[in-house]
C-alpha cells in the first residue's frame, strides 16, 4: 500500500504497522516540513513499523553543511541504531535507511534488488556512504546535538545555509552529461 499524505499526522492516527516507511519531504526549512526530520518524528515512525521493518529518509546534502549532516545522522541513529547512509552521486542526495533490528541483507544484496526493480533501465548511481558500524561511531559523538521538536536545529540551519552562504563546495562524483 502506498499512502501519500501528511506523514506525521497520518502516523499519529494510524494503527497499522508497515514493513517499510519511506519519506521524501521537501526541504527542512520551515516548521511544516522540518518536523519530519526530528527524533520525535522518527520515534513515531518506528512505532508504526513491524518487527524488522525499515524506515527510509531522504536528506538534501546540497543544502546542508557537513555538521548538519552529522547531526542528522546522529538524530536518525538515535532511533534506528542500524542505519545505512547511501549517497546519490549525481544529485548529492543522501538516503538514510534504518531499522531497530540488524539488517538481514548486505549492501550488495540491496544494490542487486534495486537493480532488479529498475524497470526503466535508467542509470542509478549511488554508493554506500556509511555502514551501521560507522553510523554508530557518529551517533556516539557527545558534542553532536540531536534535532528534536523542542530544539529544531536543522530548520534554522537550513535557512542560514541558503541565505548566509554557509554551504561547503561539494564535488559531484559524476561529470554532467554533454
Amino acid at each position: 500500500t502506498v499512502i501519500r499524505n501528511d506523514a506525521r499526522n497520518y502516523l499519529l492516527t494510524a494503527e497499522k504497522k508497515y514493513d517499510i516507511i519511506s519519506s521524501e519531504p521537501s526541504y527542512p526549512s520551515e516548521s511544516s516540513v522540518a518536523n519530519l526530520f526530528t527524533s520525535d518524528y522518527y520515534r513515531l515512525a518506528a512505532g508504526r513499523l513491524k518487527k524488522g521493518g525499515m524506515y527510509c529518509q531522504w536528506l538534501p546534502y546540497y543544502v546542508l553543511t557537513n555538521a548538519d549532516v552529522t547531526m542528522m545522522v546522529k538524530t536518525f541513529a538515535s532511533v534506528f541504531p542500524y542505519t545505512y547512509v547511501w549517497k546519490v552521486s549525481s544529485s548529492l542526495d543522501l538516503i538514510m535507511v534504518g531499522s531497530r533490528e540488524p539488517f538481514q541483507v548486505t549492501p550488495q544484496e540491496i544494490m542487486a534488488r534495486v537493480g532488479e526493480m529498475n524497470r526503466s533501465g535508467l542509470p542509478l548511481e549511488y554508493t554506500l556512504s556509511r555502514t551501521p558500524e560507522q553510523v554508530r561511531d557518529i551517533a556516539a559523538q557527545a558534542d553532536v546535538p540531536i534535532n528534536t521538536d523542542d530544539l529544531p536545529l536543522l530548520e534554522f540551519a537550513t535557512v542560514d545555509n541558503m541565505i548566509l552562504g554557509k554551504l561547503e563546495l561539494k564535488e559531484r562524483a559524476v561529470q554532467p552529461s554533454r
